[in-house]
């Protein structure tokens, strides 16, 4: 289900992407001004009233830094240390932006540690975030990559020896199989481990898309 996911938010369009990450760090700022709240008066508070322009200020003040500095033009399997430091720097002028607000000047009701901690919790989750994306989604972009580099091929024949095959072939990791072929029709359609059985008439309209280059006849 996890892997499924991933390969869903691979697949989404560039502009989805960075609409996504947009509302996950407007969440977080929100999480953040909470958990914030939290610590400050020692037991899970959620903002009332005035408390909530702490929330909206984090957004409005966040979110145009994070752009400005390019966090939404990187897709995250790519951050690394060039990412870090822009979020460092996005975070640092958004943590005196806010605590000259909150710590300084000062508003009802909003204790003034806000303006000091929230910056650093979101620093956190952000950055952690971000990190934590790329070793998921990064790692399973990179092996879909690799898999593409290598021959993709068919096994001709699902029976005993192409089981054995397929088998041989996942251990050694130097070619891709992207189905069998079988002259039965009462396999066509089924699965021998893992891989789906298709007819003859499959790999005539299905090789140049798939860009099937060898057929193993086993």
């Amino acid at each position: 289900m996890i892997n499924r996911l991933a390969e869903h938010l691979l697949a989404l369009p560039r502009p989805a992407k960075r609409l996504l990450a947009l509302c996950v760090d407007g969440l977080l700022c929100v999480l953040c001004v909470w958990f914030a709240l939290s610590l400050r008066f020692e037991q899970w508070t959620f903002p009332r009233g005035l408390q909530w322009s702490a929330a909206a200020i984090a957004v409005v003040i966040a979110l145009p830094l994070f752009t400005v500095f390019g966090l939404y033009r990187a897709i995250f399997r790519y951050a690394g240390a060039a990412a870090l430091m822009a979020i460092m720097k996005a975070c640092a002028l958004f943590g005196l932006s806010y605590a000259v607000i909150f710590s300084l000047i000062g508003i009802t009701t909003v204790p003034r540690t806000v303006g000091l901690v929230v910056p650093l919790l979101l620093f956190l989750c952000i950055g952690g975030l971000r990190m934590l994306t790329r070793y998921w989604l990064g790692g399973m972009y990179m092996s879909a990559v690799d898999r593409k580099s290598l021959p993709q091929v068919v096994i001709y024949g699902a029976g005993g020896a192409g089981l054995q095959l397929v088998a041989a072939l996942a251990q050694s990791r130097d070619m891709v199989v992207r189905a069998f072929i079988d002259d039965a029709k009462h396999l066509q359609g089924s699965t021998l481990n893992g891989v789906r059985i298709q007819a003859p008439s499959w790999l005539r309209d299905n090789a140049g898309i798939l860009g099937i280059t060898d057929v193993l006849l086993a």
